[in-house]
């Protein structure tokens, strides 16, 4: 049987090693926290180009429409396509940007999130 120091030190360095496991854990969240941050800077940064790109397409758009009821020389056809054109740039603008969040994720935050499970896999046997 141990003693009652015996088991004192047991716990205490018990709780050293769970001290170090939550500061490794911390210091994992705080590096994906300015992941995070990041990367919410760069996707405002790209949906206010994107933005900015779609209201120039737009008004574009506009004046070719206005253009076309004008002079009324181009068959609606032509309009029809241009807007269709249009709507592929956009489409396309979107998808750019989705699939460019999708990159930024996958390569810089899943390896993060990759280390935090396993910190808090290995340290599961010693909270229960």
């Amino acid at each position: 049987m141990a003693t009652q120091a015996e088991r004192i030190a047991a716990l205490e360095t018990h709780y050293e090693h769970v001290d170090k496991t939550l500061t490794a854990i911390s210091g994992t969240l705080d590096a994906v926290r300015a992941d995070v941050a990041q990367l919410r800077v760069t996707m405002h940064g790209e949906i206010t180009e994107v933005r900015t790109h779609l209201d120039d397409r737009f008004d574009r758009v506009q004046r070719a429409i206005a253009d076309d009821r004008v002079q009324r020389s181009e068959t609606k056809l032509r309009v029809a396509l241009r807007v269709i054109g249009w709507l592929a740039g956009v489409v396309t603008t979107v998808l750019g940007a989705v699939v460019g969040g999708l990159f930024v994720f996958a390569r810089f935050l899943l390896p993060k999130l990759g280390k935090l499970a396993s910190l808090a896999h290995d340290t599961a046997p010693l909270v229960g």
